[in-house]
Parts: C-alpha cells; structure tokens; sequence
C-alpha cells in the first residue's frame, strides 16, 4: 500500500486529506491503481533533449533526504504511475513526501551533465508538474562542484493544482550570494528537488523533464544618443538608501559591512519600530534602534524610523498616539526623520484615505509640538495608488514628505519585458489606477507649491512575491536583470524625488551584502548611481532614439558622466554624440559585472563613439576634467 510507508502522525489520514478534485487520481486507492497498471504502459515516442519521460521507471531517481536517527519510514519516496494528461495518458513519476520535522531535509536527485548544457547552449529546463491540491513549495537546485566544493543554487517551484508546463531558466536559480548558475554551468552535475521540514505530508507528479531548446541569438538593433552638457535641465537631489530588518541590526557590528556600505555614500535608512518591538518589549527595542541609529550617524547616513499601529484599535484609543511621543523623545536628538504608517491599504489597518489623513495630522501636530526640529512624512502607501492619493491629497494633509512603495510587479509570471516597462514608466505591471512616480512629484508640486512635498520611495524592489521566511521569490530580483531595473528606476527619478530606498540590506535574496558582509551585484547597482550621480549633479538634456535604452548625463565638478542601461533583451549598437564634454584629460569607460567590482578602460576623449550594449547592460562613461 502506497500510503503505509508514510504515515502523518496526529493528522487526518491521507483517504480524508482535501486534494484537487480536478486530479484525475482523486483518491488514493485511484492512486495506488495507477502504481498497479504502469507495468502495461507503453512507451511514447522519445522527445529532443528529453532528459526524463519516466516511461523506463525511475531509475535515474535517487533519494538522499537528510532524516533524524529515530525515523522509521523514509522521507521520500518516487515512484511511476500513470495519470491522464490534456486527454492523453502516460507514465510520469510520482514524487511522495511524509511529514518532517525540524531540520529534516527531503531530497530528490537527478544526475545532469552541464558541460553538455554548455556545449548546446540550452538556455533552461522544462517540466510538466502537478501538485496534490495543497499549494505546497519546493525547491529545484542546481548542484555545482568546482574545486572540491558544493554551491547550490536553488529556483522555487510552487506547486499547482493541474497540469501545467514550466520553463526555468538559468538566470532564475540563484546562490545565497546571489549569483546565477549562468558561469558556473559546466561544473553542474546534480539537479535535486528539495524541501527543509518542518512540513506536513504532500505529493506531486512530474513529467517530461527536458532540456529547454535554445533561444535564437538576440538580435541587434542600431539606436542613436545625443548629450548636450550646455543645456542643463535639473539638480539632482536623489539619493539611494536602503531598508534595515531586526536580523540586520547586528550587521553594523561586523567591520567588513560598515566598510562596504560607506562606500556606498548612502542616503537615508529605514526600519520598522514595529517588527523591532516584536522581538521584546518596547525599551529593549528602543535601545536596540538607538545604537543602530548612532552607528548609521557614525557611516554618515540618515536614520528614518517607521512609526505604525498594530491595530485600528490603537489609533482610536491613542495608544498609538502616545507611544510615538515616547518613541520621539527617547530617539533625540539621534533621529529626526519619522515615516508615519506602513501599508495603511492592507490588513491590519485597511484604512480609508480620509482617516490616514486624520491621524497622520493629529500625530504630526502632537510630535513636532514636543520636537520641533523632526520631520514627518507618510503614509507609507504599498503603490501610488490613484484614488487612495487622490482622497489623500484632497484632505487637510501636508507631511514633510510623502512616501510610497514601488515594485515592478507583485507577479512571478511577470515578463521581463513588462518588469523593465515598469521601471521605464515608474508604474508597476499588474496593478491598476497608478500614479507614475514620475507624475506623483510633478503633481506634489502643483498641489503646494512653489517647491512642493519632496517624494520618498521607501521600499523598491524588481519584486514583492516573498516566501514563508521572507526570502525572494523572484530570482530576478538579484540578477542582472535586477541589477539593470534599479539603476533604470533611479535614471528615471533623478532629479525629480528625494529618495529612493532598496528593499533590504541583506538576507533572503534581497540584500546588498550577503551574509559573509561581500557585496551581491544589487550593491554595484547602487554603487554606480551613488558615485557618478551624487546630490548636487547637474543633469544635462539626453535624447536616445529607442525607449528601451535610458541615459542620465550630469556634471560634476571634475566629470561629465552618462550612466547607460539597456532595458531590453536586444544587443543595442549604439551610437553616442556629446556636445559639450571636451576639452577633457581622459574619458572612461566601466561594466557592472555582476558581483565583481565594474570593469575599467581608459580611452581617447571623443565627441562620438559607438558602443554595444548587452542585454540589460549598465556602463558608465566618464570624461574626466
């Protein structure tokens, strides 16, 4: 019997778990028929680049689950069944998983050959997959063994709940350092599917495991840029930032990260008092963010503190109220930047427009009265939401600054073609009624003005999709894709908002430094901008002939810099006219490359070049005065 070997303890016996009823096997006993019959399947005809149709069993499977001593029945278990499929039927491989408890590992492998993947080029793989109905998560990971070590680097899979065809592609699995298996492709020998326990029992089918066919070479497309460094358009006033978690406090105690990140020249940094104050009480959360504020003081950065209610209950009462002016008082004069409200749209809170501007107020009135020298801003808003801003703005309300949240999209299906359309317009793909961030401070200027309520981005990310932990869920987030959508959003926002803060400083695929404090490629992202374009730049008039490669020029006191991001998939053979740049000493060329420092070239100062952009490139070039 298929169920015996794994049993779920105290839980509802598999025959009365809820499944998919869409699945064909919609019992077990239909299950264990399936087992019973594959003897009389026949084989199909074979596949180009089939790695595993499972219509010869599952021989090339192995198990290697990491279990505690005191289990009785193994963790995981494959076997061949057959299960219809868009009305055909055909042996696929029946993965079955018992429950786990904490620090075990269920582990499925399959041997692969990636000097092969190399040698043919293929971009990714292919599979057919079905879950049990329960939307459980695992892991594919690629296994690469270089110089006697073990990287792994892992893609989730979320498992639904009828026949679907997924594509991975390389640039998706992603190491803790945040590196794509792309360079490493050749010393791949193992794919695995793996789930760390605690968990309860589930079961899924895969089928047709193949090897994606390659993509046709991208093509290349001419496109012109002019720069005219006489004819200056604004000052840049925009700085990047960055957000701190309670798990990162410790961060700014290790020499390595307070070096790396005052290299970054950052702005502001944000954390939550909230999620601090959840890990103890309130006066061991204050002391815990008065010496992170310091040590940021001590790297020349900015701490912002996030003030929000854990309930509407608070509010009404005045707790909340209250709270902030003890908050206020024991942070001074240490922090004086105060974000009020952290997605007041959402669950906990779900407040209306109107009511966010009321409190914001009253609490805004009631903090700078026992401070004066602090400033206030909000609502903290998950998007730019349209409607919500609308009712905001209309209401008695005028923070020191406004802040909003920007993601590319809330998606993992997102393309990357309408990933980079959201940062080139500075609207998210898949939400509806948004303001363009673009649009949100030529609006903040007209409703007050004449300077208007500077704009903080205060969350900023390719992606929001995050994992029960917290992780990424969207490996694109610290690729090279990622790297190119970031400094793409600052071209766009410079010298129009104030600032503009990263998701995370480290942790969960998100961060600036991994966890060995060494720069992921999201820290040259920042890295590029913070250095070439500081506060104070004069940005000059650009004018490229395509929409999807963007260019920031600006003067400084000693350069004339042009930062370039290729937005697109397509080689760019782009040709560059600059007026006004010469006489200079020397002009530079640099590459972001990943997680390795820019590249670096020294050339002949020139009024017109021609350069070739890779997909989603970024290069700098600097003429030197």
């Amino acid at each position: 019997m298929i169920g015996a070997p794994f049993p779920i303890g105290e839980n509802k016996p598999l025959s009365e778990r809820p499944i998919n009823r869409k699945f064909p096997c919609g019992d077990w006993r239909s299950l264990i028929l399936c087992v019973l019959v594959c003897c009389f399947c026949c084989p199909v005809p074979g596949q180009p680049r089939l790695l595993d149709n499972f219509e010869e069993g599952t021989g090339k499977w192995s198990t290697r689950s990491e279990e505690k001593p005191n289990r009785k029945q193994p963790l995981g278990a494959v076997l061949p069944v057959i299960v219809p499929r868009h009305q055909t039927s055909s042996r696929c491989g029946l993965f079955l998983v018992s429950a786990a408890q904490s620090g075990e590992v269920v582990r499925f492998v399959f041997p692969v050959d990636g000097e092969r993947f190399v040698k043919e080029k293929i971009p990714g793989l292919s599979l057919w997959l079905l879950g049990d109905g329960s939307a459980s998560e695992i892991f594919l990971v690629l296994a690469v063994y270089q110089d006697g070590k073990e990287t792994l680097f892992r893609c989730p899979l979320r498992l639904p709940d009828e026949w679907e065809r997924r594509e991975l592609y390389w640039s998706q699995f992603v190491s803790e350092d945040g590196l794509s298996v792309g360079p490493f492709l050749s010393w791949t020998r193992e794919l695995r599917l793996e789930k760390v326990g605690p968990f309860l029992p589930f079961f899924f089918f895969i089928d047709d495991l193949t090897a994606v066919e390659p993509l046709p070479g991208p093509k290349i497309v001419g496109a012109r840029l002019v720069v005219d460094f006489r004819t200056v358009t604004s000052i840049n006033g925009l700085r990047w930032g960055t957000n701190f978690a309670s798990e990162n406090l410790e961060l700014l105690e290790d020499p390595r990260a307070r070096k790396w990140l005052a290299g970054l020249s950052l702005g502001w940094v944000r954390i939550q008092m909230d999620e601090v104050a959840r890990q103890g009480s309130l006066e061991v959360a204050l002391a815990r963010i008065q010496r992170w504020a310091q040590q940021v003081q001590g790297l020349r950065m900015v701490p912002v503190v996030n003030l929000s209610p854990r309930s509407v209950e608070d509010l009404t009462s005045g707790i909340f109220e209250a709270e902030c002016q003890v908050i206020t008082q024991r942070l001074s004069p240490t922090v004086r930047l105060y974000e009020i409200f952290q997605r007041p749209r959402e669950p906990p809170l779900r407040l209306k427009p109107e009511m966010c501007a009321d409190y914001f107020q009253r609490v805004m009135t009631v903090l700078k009265r026992s401070a004066p020298n602090i400033q206030i801003g909000g609502v903290g808003e998950s998007a730019a939401w349209r409607e919500r801003l609308t009712l905001l703005l209309s209401q008695p309300f005028k923070p020191d600054f406004l802040s909003v949240h920007f993601y590319g999209s809330r998606l993992t299906s997102t393309s990357d073609d309408e990933l980079m359309a959201a940062a080139r317009w500075t609207v998210p793909s898949d939400l509806p009624d948004q303001v363009p961030l673009t649009g949100l401070v030529d609006w903040l200027k007209r409703l007050f003005p004449p300077k208007g309520v500077p704009l903080a981005v205060t969350e900023c990310a390719v992606n929001w999709q995050k994992g029960a932990q917290g992780e990424a869920l969207d490996q694109r987030v610290s690729s090279g894709l990622g790297v190119a959508w970031l400094v793409a959003v600052f071209c766009q926002l410079a010298g129009k908002a104030e600032a503009l803060l990263q998701y995370k400083v480290s942790g969960g695929g998100w961060g600036l430094l991994n966890s060995e404090a060494i720069p992921t490629p999201l820290y040259w992202a920042l890295w590029v901008c913070q250095t070439y374009f500081p506060v104070g730049t004069a940005l000059v008039s650009s004018t490229t002939s395509i929409p999807g490669v963007l260019c920031l020029a600006g003067s400084t006191a000693t350069a004339r810099n042009l930062l370039l991001v290729n937005t697109t998939a397509d080689i760019v053979d782009l040709k560059v006219e600059v007026l006004g740049a010469l006489p200079a000493k020397t002009m530079r060329l640099r590459q972001l490359r990943g997680g390795e420092t820019p590249s670096y070239q020294e050339r002949t100062p020139t009024a017109s070049l021609s350069l070739k952009l890779l997909p989603y490139d970024v290069r700098i070039l600097q003429f030197v005065l």
